[in-house]
């Protein structure tokens, strides 16, 4: 994820019409922009907004995305630090 961008995770109702074409999405807001698929879940993509607009937006593109038909669930993802692995020595 990059620092200067907040990314949201956005569930989708199998009859969704994003589900066909879920890069519709960012037309929810003319600040969206679609990311892609998270992995293998085909009802949940990610979508983005540049960092330097979110304050003064959030409730706004929160609203157009929740108020989209067939989004089940929003997600704002936090960044958060990796635990680094430690091989236990033998």
């Amino acid at each position: 994820m990059s620092n200067e961008e907040i990314q949201i995770a956005v569930h989708l109702s199998p009859a969704s019409q994003y589900m066909q074409k879920p890069s519709d999405l960012q037309k929810r807001h003319a600040l969206i922009q679609y990311r892609g698929q998270v992995g293998q879940l085909q009802d949940v993509h990610l979508v983005s907004v540049a960092r330097s607009e979110w304050e003064a937006y959030q409730q706004q593109i929160l609203a157009a995305i929740q108020s989209a038909p067939g989004v089940t669930r929003v997600e704002v993802q936090q960044k958060k630090q990796r635990a680094k692995r430690v091989m236990d020595e033998y």
